[in-house]
């Protein structure tokens, strides 16, 4: 018998696999970047098929296969609609970035704070978007600027976004001389 583990998981994209089955990429608070395979999820009879969408904050359930996870409960929390296309962008970046099932709790707790303020309207898009992306390259080791780590100081909350609306024109160059010494 397999060991079930509950964790907390963001969607961060899938891709459909076989007949009825999709690969899911979820980032947890656990364990990481894990491929999740939700077997005949597509089906209309699937009792997991309305929980398991991308871009979605989820409760989950999973068991570890050898080479890959499956979900046993899914329950989602809240699916992330509002700045769609800046979620769909730091989606991407994450998973360029990050290795399958190597933890990083801070870089959870920052792509969840940072995709729930994307879903308030009033704040500046470009600003949050800068700060999300400068948090977590710098919490996968490619910022050293000591000049931003104001940015990046535990805290992740609306009073940094409008610090940054002043530092765009520093933040940007960083993030993208961060990106290009990555070298993906």
């Amino acid at each position: 018998m397999y060991p079930v583990y509950s964790t907390e998981g963001i969607i961060l994209g899938s891709k459909d696999f076989g007949e009825a089955s999709r690969i899911f990429l979820v980032f947890t608070r656990e364990f990481g970047l894990i491929r999740l395979q939700g077997q005949s999820i597509r089906k209309i009879t699937s009792k997991l098929r309305y929980q398991l969408e991308d871009y979605s904050l989820l409760k989950l359930e999973v068991i570890k296969g050898k080479e890959i996870w499956r979900p046993v409960v899914a329950e989602k929390i809240l699916r992330f609609s509002q700045n769609f296309k800046t979620i769909v962008n730091i989606s991407k970046l994450v998973l360029r970035l990050c290795d399958l099932e190597e933890k990083n709790e801070l870089l959870f707790e920052d792509l969840k704070s940072g995709f729930l303020l994307l879903q308030k309207n009033e704040l500046e898009t470009k600003a949050l978007e800068a700060v999300l992306v400068l948090r977590i390259l710098s919490h996968l080791g490619y910022i050293g600027d000591r000049e931003l780590l104001s940015f990046v100081q535990p805290t992740f909350d609306e009073d940094i976004f409008i610090k940054a609306k002043s530092n765009l024109v520093r933040i940007i160059p960083t993030i993208n001389e961060a990106l290009k010494q990555s070298q993906l």
